[in-house]
């Protein structure tokens, strides 16, 4: 194999830098905050639970607190 054929799990460096985020796409000002759209989380992949105006997965996330609780709620007959 030479210097530049690819083989399988060779990457680009540039793999690892974020794209560059687009106002009015993955976020708007309020003010002097930054409020991150549902693209954006989406984009992203997962929750950070910071309690994000447009987060898609907080009812998921609200679903798994709520199983917890009641798990942990003293029952009595």
């Amino acid at each position: 194999m030479n210097k530049n054929s690819k083989r399988s799990g060779d990457f680009h460096p540039s793999a690892l830098i974020p794209h560059p985020l687009k106002e009015g796409e993955d976020f708007y000002r309020e003010g002097a905050t930054i409020v991150f759209t549902a693209r954006y989380h989406l984009k992203r992949g997962y929750c950070c639970e910071s309690g994000c105006r447009h987060c898609p997965y907080r009812a998921e996330t609200k679903i798994v607190i709520e199983s917890h609780e009641d798990d942990s709620k003293e029952r009595v007959e």
